[in-house]
């Protein structure tokens, strides 16, 4: 076997061997199916694809790349700070979710486990100081605070302000969601359409259009309920998305305007509050799998 690069040949082989374990791992649980997912669906999802990723790597690592240089990308000596302190997190992050109840440790709860996992991984880089998390960590607590109480209150809202109302709230976020999604996007593969009028005009007659025919499916629909219950699943996602979001990109200007200058902090808040957003959101509203969120002595 010719290995053409040792970093990425090791970097392969620890992608496969991790993703095996995960695929094998989640066949403990009920796996499902793509309509009715089981707690073990997406670890072994995610298992098979980082298995396959990683043999690609491995493959890849046998092809000369001028880019390896002549003798190869040989593999240094190993970096124990980085090793001990991303282990570590992992293993801490594990015990905080599910407690150890052998030495009487509680499970803090997935959003706590998280903030553990971030602050105590990001020491591994010599450019983030025990002073920077501590920032982070003031900064990420209101952020994921805000976002994961406001994601909660939306189905509420169809109790508070009744159904047509609803419908036309999920109308409008759908079409601000799927109207900022191509906003971001088309320019971006597209770069002519960058500052562009005419594109500009194109995507506020497509939105006035789609707001339109949504306010049409809702006023000739023979059971409003029925289809409040199918474009709220819908909106919920795509107002938790906009909320995100806004949350991520005011959080620095709102930084900036109070004078705090550690983008560095910052940047790592805004990592913590996106990993909790998207676990909560994902694994326990979506999935609905029976993850704590919370300390039980917060919950009770």
């Amino acid at each position: 076997m010719n290995i053409k690069s040792q970093k990425d040949f090791f970097a392969g082989l620890m992608f496969l061997v991790v993703g095996a374990l995960f695929a094998i791992g989640s066949t403990n649980y009920n796996v499902g199916n793509a309509a009715r997912m089981g707690p073990g669906y997406f670890p072994m999802l995610l298992g098979i694809l980082l298995a396959v990723l990683g043999v690609a790597i491995i493959l890849y690592s046998m092809v000369h790349n001028p880019a390896h240089g002549i003798e190869g990308d040989k593999v240094g000596s190993w970096a124990w700070k980085p090793v001990v302190f991303v282990l570590g997190a992992n293993l801490l992050f594990g015990a905080a979710l599910g407690g150890l109840p052998s030495v009487k440790f509680p499970a803090l709860g997935l959003v706590i486990a998280i903030f553990l996992l971030v602050a105590i991984s990001a020491l591994a880089d010599a450019s983030n100081q025990p002073k920077a998390m501590l920032k982070a960590f003031f900064i990420a607590i209101p952020i994921t605070a805000v976002g994961l109480t406001l994601g909660a209150i939306f189905p509420k809202f169809l109790g508070w302000i009744g159904v047509i109302p609803f419908l036309v709230l999920c109308v409008f976020l759908t079409v601000a969601f799927t109207y900022g999604f191509f906003e971001f996007l088309l320019p971006t593969v597209f770069m002519r359409l960058n500052g562009s009028q005419k594109f500009q005009n194109v995507m506020k007659g497509y939105a006035a259009v789609a707001f339109a025919y949504g306010l049409y499916l809702i006023f000739t629909s023979a059971n409003q309920t029925q289809l409040a219950d199918g474009l709220g699943f819908l909106a919920e996602i795509e107002f938790k998305v906009i909320l995100a979001v806004t949350l991520i990109v005011l959080t620095p200007k709102l930084a900036a305007k109070i004078g705090f200058t550690d983008h560095n902090a910052v940047q790592l808040s805004l990592l913590i509050s996106s990993m909790c957003f998207l676990s909560v959101w994902a694994f326990i509203d979506g999935l609905r799998l029976q993850i704590q969120m919370w300390p039980t002595f917060i919950t009770g």
